[in-house]
């Protein structure tokens, strides 16, 4: 498991890139795509569905929160050009 996150980290610096960048590109769009219909869904329905409104900010803010992580991520690991040092 800890050789994974190495791994995982390790494209995080400047001069490295997952392999097939592109194909991970994609998979940022589709987070962003999901992360649209998602706070879209949320805020069409959840007023009918008796939350209260901290809730309802609750839950947009920690799904806004863990996709904004990942697309970090997926910008940091599929580009040779931005990194850590």
């Amino acid at each position: 498991m800890w050789a994974k996150i190495k791994l995982m980290l390790a494209v995080l610096k400047k001069g490295k890139e997952l392999a097939d960048p592109a194909g991970w590109k994609n998979t940022q769009v589709m987070t962003n795509v999901i992360a649209s219909v998602i706070t879209a869904a949320l805020a069409s329905f959840a007023p009918g569905w008796d939350l209260s409104e901290g809730t309802i900010l609750l839950v947009s803010g920690v799904i806004s929160g863990v996709l904004a992580i990942i697309n970090i991520y997926f910008t940091y690991a599929t580009s040779k050009k931005v990194g850590v040092q």
